[in-house]
């Protein structure tokens, strides 16, 4: 079975996730999804507590959409390629694959064994934005340059991916068209007292107004 996981803070989950996910299932680029959620952001951003974050992101659990607990557990900073191991030991015979956004392609090469992630499990990009800012390059060439043109190096030659690049799964915005949806600015809004409606499913509405998170 081929399973897409899906990390992030989720803070809250909202509607873009979904649609990612959603999306996946429906194309059958995946037949199961595995929602991560951190236990602390790898940048150490400050991100609400994780029992809150994992009760959240439980609500949009389907027939082909599950979540993981496995990074919480850790209670420490994750690596995705650990993550990624660690649930190739648990079910050997299920190939994962890491989903990404476009706009974690700039940073990808500071991922920890970022070349195992790619040569042993793969990755989906999905489109982030419905109009990139002017003059930003489109996914293709982004990740030609970042995974296939060779690096300035000294002294050690560089390991270059070449044909693993085939396994780099990039969606375009007519198979995903994204949603401007982003957990920061629905925080945002609630911190204001703007209405949220829509941009959340309705169970995690409810659940952020019972718990007044983020006011």
């Amino acid at each position: 079975m081929k399973v897409g996981v899906l990390g992030g803070s989720f803070d809250p989950p909202h509607i873009g996730h979904l649609h990612v996910v959603k999306t996946l299932l429906k194309n059958k680029i995946c037949q199961k999804i595995i929602l991560m959620p951190c236990f602390k952001h790898p940048f150490l951003k400050p991100i609400t507590n994780a029992k809150h974050r994992l009760i959240m992101i439980q609500l949009l659990e389907d027939k082909n959409i599950e979540v993981s607990d496995l990074e919480i557990k850790k209670e420490n900073t994750s690596y995705t390629v650990d993550t990624l191991n660690a649930l190739k030991n648990q079910c050997p015979k299920d190939d994962f694959i890491w989903i990404i956004g476009e706009d974690q392609l700039r940073d990808f090469k500071r991922w920890k064994n970022w070349q195992e992630i790619i040569e042993k499990f793969g990755v989906i990009i999905v489109p982030r934005q419905v109009r990139p800012p002017r003059g930003s390059p489109t996914v293709t060439p982004e990740v030609k340059k970042r995974f296939a043109t060779p690096p300035r190096w000294r002294g050690k030659r560089p390991r270059l991916l070449g044909g693993e690049l085939r396994k780099i799964t990039i969606l375009d915005q007519k198979t995903l068209k994204p949603l401007n949806i982003s957990s920061s600015e629905i925080r945002r809004r609630i911190k204001m007292g703007k209405d949220i409606e829509g941009l959340v499913p309705k169970e995690v509405e409810r659940y952020i107004i019972k718990h007044k998170l983020y006011t």
